[in-house]
């Protein structure tokens, strides 16, 4: 399991913070795992972000692996249509 760097205070027991996403996102990609949004997104430096923006994301821990592993493959897919462009 990679190693886990970030805690939020919103985090409950059984979930991993995996960071903001912006409030409306499709999270189409994720159905296959346990996902929660949660309400007040914070900066770096721990500033509140305005929830209309900025939305925390917890998974599950166990299917945290699960998780890297599709956003690997999502990230791959944007570099190739980035690629394409230009």
């Amino acid at each position: 399991m990679a190693k886990i760097h970030y805690k939020h205070e919103g985090c409950m027991d059984g979930e991993v913070f995996v960071g903001n996403i912006a409030s409306g996102d499709k999270l189409d990609h994720l159905k296959e795992i346990k996902y929660r949004i949660g309400t007040v997104a914070y900066d770096i430096h721990g500033k509140k972000i305005a929830s209309t923006l900025m939305r925390p994301l917890f998974i599950k821990k166990e299917d945290y692996e699960k998780y890297d592993a599709i956003m690997m493959i999502h990230l791959r897919n944007i570099c190739e249509r980035y690629r394409k462009l230009v």
